[in-house]
């Protein structure tokens, strides 16, 4: 597994996120990074002509907060494994590894990393949603043990739960 402090060498920071404890703790584990503030992840993330294989050669850190579309119904061709309530949720866009079968290498227009560091508000919307008997998918769009380091995502996933 790759070691993720100081993998990064730029940070784009969304500037209404700084002072979150999480945002802080990310960047104190990314000493040498270069910090950009930007209004919005989808600044960088989303602009159009991006080169994903030259990014994900060299992938940027964005730290954004996510403002709706907390869980996702899980897709009807998607193994459920007999649960009748299922979901998914997406903390973070993109990975860090480049599996040949992965279907992110396509997914979205960027190789740059995008990390949701408003989980508490993702738990908040788990309590409101789920039911009993629930499945949800926590890493659909990531590996999520990668990042632990970073983020401590699945300590506070496993604490809530």
């Amino acid at each position: 597994m790759k070691n993720l402090n100081n993998y990064f060498n730029h940070i784009y920071v969304e500037k209404d996120i700084y002072e979150l404890p999480i945002t802080k703790q990310i960047i104190s584990k990314s000493k040498d990074s270069n910090l950009i503030f930007i209004e919005n992840y989808l600044e960088i993330f989303g602009r159009r002509k991006q080169n994903f294989l030259l990014q994900k050669a060299n992938p940027a850190l964005i730290l954004a907060k996510k403002n709706s579309k907390f869980i996702y119904p899980n897709p009807s061709y998607c193994q459920n494994f007999g649960f009748k309530n299922a979901f998914y949720s997406s903390f973070i866009l993109n990975c860090l590894f480049d599996c040949s079968y992965c279907f992110l290498q396509g997914n979205y227009p960027s190789g740059h990393i995008v990390i949701f560091v408003n989980i508490e508000d993702f738990l908040k919307e788990f309590e409101k949603k789920l039911v009993s008997g629930s499945l949800v998918f926590l890493s659909y769009d990531t590996d999520l043990f990668a990042f632990e380091n970073l983020t401590n995502y699945l300590h506070l996933i496993y604490n809530f739960a």
